[in-house]
């Protein structure tokens, strides 16, 4: 049932049997056109859902940048469900009972951008828990539920879809419209769902090829270290050894400490070929150890230094220091690297 059709004043006074029948005809052919109208409209907005994920899909598989796809989804469902604002959330990593806004499109995106609410009796966390989508035709009837969109956006329709993969859920697409529109319909929300359920394969896909790229990767990289220990550093040492040789057979002084300044700067070398080895192999040890924490340090406060700190390591440093001090030194590295970074001139690297 679309409607009513609605006949009156007849110009030869009241209506016959038969003017019942014809308008009886003429309601059922239009609500025919009607309905396949509605269909083709309906079958047109799967195709562009269809599309839609292809892109998506696709993006997800080349981009480097993890947002740009999921700012792709958001504006792909923007469009297609005609609406006002979308966000894409997830959960937070630190705090699961959190959810962040990820990205977001149309109007106060720039606002939700980041912003992070309780996953409790949210929207989001129940279309998250339960795996199916749902909508909502009046907020302002539905005060139970959070809707974080309300925050930058007087919506009043709202609907949001599980991205639903494989390993389960990983987040939720939230939409809304603003007062004054009309509610999203079965058809949206069905759509919305297949479209979101597809966008979260391919995130699930793009992670693995990302992992399996990182494993070829780490795998390339301990192949290089052990070449390099294997290899280099022990033809450097031995060339050392010779030099030292000949220095000590030598009987020019010039010539000698020339040679024995040769050594040390083999000694100085195999030291940094040592520490790149262990860089390479992301001192991954099977305990904690001093160089993999003062790596990790250096790591951690270049963003905030407009140089790369040099870091270099003399003796046997994970074997002579137990797990007190390598708390002390974490403390005084940081503590350093970040004086430095704010007395010393920009152009000069520490060591």
């Amino acid at each position: 049932m679309y409607g009513n059709l609605y006949l009156s004043d007849h110009v030869s006074g009241a209506f016959s049997a038969e003017d019942e029948q014809l308008v009886l005809a003429l309601a059922a052919t239009a609500g025919s056109a009607i309905e396949n109208a509605r269909l083709y409209e309906e079958s047109r907005r799967r195709q562009q859902w269809l599309q839609s994920s292809a892109e998506v899909t696709a993006a997800l598989l080349t981009a480097g940048d993890d947002r740009k796809p999921l700012q792709l989804i958001a504006d792909h469902v923007l469009r297609l469900a005609e609406a006002d604002v979308v966000s894409l959330v997830l959960p937070v990593t630190d705090d699961p009972g959190l959810l962040s806004v990820t990205v977001a499109s149309g109007y106060g995106a720039d606002e939700l951008a980041d912003i992070s609410y309780p996953r409790q009796n949210s929207l989001a966390e129940l279309a998250i828990e339960t795996g199916r989508g749902v909508r909502l035709g009046s907020v302002e009837d539905q005060q139970r539920y959070v809707i974080h969109l309300r925050r930058v956006t007087p919506i009043n329709a709202a609907m949001a879809v599980p991205l639903q993969g494989r390993a389960g859920p990983h987040g939720a697409i939230v939409a809304g419209r603003v007062r004054g529109r009309h509610a999203f319909g079965s058809a949206d929300l069905e759509m919305a769902e297949a479209f979101a359920s597809q966008a979260a394969i391919a995130i699930e896909l793009a992670t693995a090829r990302a992992d399996q790229e990182r494993l070829a990767l780490l795998e390339d990289r301990d192949r290089i270290a052990r070449d390099l220990h294997d290899h280099v550093i022990q033809r450097l040492f031995a060339v050392g050894l010779t030099v030292q040789g000949l220095a000590v057979a030598g009987e020019n002084e010039q010539s000698n400490r020339k040679l024995n300044q040769v050594v040390v700067d083999l000694d100085d070398t195999i030291r940094q070929i040592r520490t790149s080895i262990f860089q390479l192999r992301g001192h991954e040890s099977a305990g904690p150890s001093l160089r993999g924490a003062i790596l990790a340090v250096v790591e951690q406060v270049t963003p905030a230094l407009a140089f790369r700190p040099g870091v270099g390591f003399r003796g046997p440093v994970d074997t002579v220091v137990d797990d007190r001090l390598i708390t002390e030194a974490e403390a005084v590295v940081r503590e350093a690297a970040t004086k430095c970074g704010q007395a010393c001139p920009r152009q000069q690297p520490v060591g």
